[in-house]
């Protein structure tokens, strides 16, 4: 677009601004030089451990499959979680299996 403006209607510089200029590289290329161990988590598309079944969180807290039921965040399953502290079952979004609390014990 630049090419477009006469130099004399340009506004004047104060600060140069270097213009972008796509690299060969991609994004995720770039994220992931020098970690090789994130490379397929974040080029797959998979879904993580978390969301397995049967995985327990930090918090002794098991998920036991996907609902099937939409979450409360966009794009989000409802995954059952069950405390194994006291046994007491709930909902989670799947983004948030990692990290959940008991509801009761917390």
């Amino acid at each position: 677009m630049d090419k477009n403006v006469v130099v004399s209607d340009r506004i004047p510089m104060i600060h140069k601004i270097e213009k972008y200029v796509k690299s060969s590289k991609t994004t995720v290329e770039k994220a992931n030089i020098g970690d090789e161990k994130n490379t397929t988590s974040m080029t797959s598309g998979k879904s993580g451990k978390t969301l397995v079944e049967g995985y327990i969180n930090r918090n002794n807290q098991k998920n036991c499959g996907c609902t099937g039921k939409e979450g409360n965040h966009e794009g989000q399953k409802l995954y059952r979680m069950k405390c194994l502290n006291c046994g007491f079952e709930y909902e989670a979004n799947g983004c948030d299996v990692w990290l959940r609390k008991c509801l009761k014990c917390q």
